[in-house]
């Protein structure tokens, strides 16, 4: 007899709604563009803070609810970047509505589209990994794979990960550093994957060079055909879902330290179980238990008792990270606490440093 998910599950549908509302604005133009704008970063910021935490652990149950929900949240993330497209070429989205639009469908290529592609690209599943690489084509950011995974998963925490944060290190340095050292990681581990095959570097047996060819190809193709306005929204929506990409990494690895070789676990990584952000982000927030097992699948996540903790979700804290001295003052205090708190299990199990 099928298990029945627990009604708390279908929660997550809540993450298919700023893909709907960017889709809705594109189609409609006017003051819809500005929808999703309202919806994820007012909205969902207030009631980050304003809600409870749910640590409750996931009931086992099968995978083919959370498959749906990520099969939509392929197709809604390319749907809110084709309206925004046709938007702007059948003059639906006219003047400042058009770069409205742009932001709408960036936050959402941030929220839905990265999100889910480093959902996806943990699987094992060739099908899924390429649905997940896609969504990162759309983005201009393919060769992030990568690096994630060659990369950061392991090198996480230690002075070698180009994504860990460092302390004092404000969100936009530490946004501009992170894209040029995961372009060049990325490059580092795709040639060297190559050179010990035989395999010649720049060929189409290089990943990046694939998938490269195919981003300038899709950006090309539609300047070519809809005018250079199409042009400058695809970038836009595109830079500003690397960018929120980049807050989240900021996020989740800001100041923690990991000596090189040490064990991975859960105090490498923050971590929250606010409500709003575990819905809307698919379980992102619970990342200290992705970092331990990175193929687990994200409804299966569980909530770490070791890992230090967020004022609140993710959500609630991206506009905070535009401002560093605000979480400088947030977040220091955590962090130290945290550490002690670390320091102190590891002297208990009797770990030196």
């Amino acid at each position: 007899m099928p298990v029945k998910p627990p009604p708390r599950d279908f929660g997550y549908f809540l993450s298919l709604v700023p893909s709907l509302l960017a889709i809705f604005g594109n189609l409609v133009g006017g003051y819809w563009t500005l929808s999703n704008i309202v919806f994820t970063a007012v909205i969902l910021t207030l009631l980050d803070w304003l809600t409870r935490e749910d640590t409750r652990s996931p009931e086992p149950q099968p995978a083919f609810l959370f498959d749906v929900i990520l099969a939509l949240h392929v197709l809604t993330h390319t749907l809110a970047i084709g309206t925004l497209i046709y938007g702007v070429a059948s003059g639906t989205l006219t003047g400042a509505f058009v770069w409205f639009a742009a932001v709408a469908v960036g936050l959402n290529s941030g929220t839905s589209g990265i999100i889910v592609a480093h959902e996806l690209m943990h699987r094992e599943e060739k099908s899924w990994q390429w649905a997940g690489i896609w969504n990162l084509i759309l983005v201009g950011y393919a060769h992030f794979m990568i690096e994630h995974i060659k990369g950061h998963h392991k090198n996480i925490a230690t002075s070698q990960d180009s994504v860990t944060a460092r302390f004092g290190e404000d969100a936009y340095s530490f946004a501009m550093r992170a894209v040029g050292c995961e372009w060049r990681g990325a490059w580092h581990h795709e040639t060297a994957r190559l050179k010990k095959r035989g395999k010649p570097v720049f060929s189409l047996h290089n990943f990046i060079v694939v998938t490269g060819l195919i981003e300038l190809v899709l950006l090309a193709g539609v300047t070519s055909m809809f005018g250079w306005a199409v042009f400058f929204v695809v970038v836009m929506q595109a830079i500003i879902g690397v960018f929120l990409l980049q807050l989240t990494s900021y996020l989740e690895h800001y100041a923690l330290e990991r000596q090189t070789g040490a064990k991975v676990d859960g105090s490498h990584a923050w971590q929250t179980d606010k409500t709003f952000t575990r819905f809307v982000l698919l379980e992102l927030s619970r990342h200290s238990d992705h970092h331990v097992i990175a193929s687990r699948p994200f409804h299966t996540l569980v909530s770490n008792p070791e890992s230090p903790k967020l004022p609140t979700g993710y959500l609630g804290l991206l506009p905070v990270l535009l401002v560093p001295p605000v979480w400088f003052k947030l977040i220091h205090p955590r962090l130290i606490t945290a550490k002690a708190a670390s320091k102190a299990a590891r002297e208990g199990l009797g770990i030196t440093e």
